[in-house]
């Protein structure tokens, strides 16, 4: 039971941190790619 918990404690801060970093890399991408400058 325990370690089932810190399984999801693990997977949810992986998950949320490689969201955080492709949405910020798409932020960049767009910001860079935007004919508007």
């Amino acid at each position: 039971m325990l370690l089932l918990i810190i399984f999801k404690l693990l997977f949810e801060k992986i998950f949320i941190s490689v969201l955080t970093h492709g949405y910020a890399l798409t932020l960049i991408f767009l910001f860079y790619s935007s004919p508007v400058f």
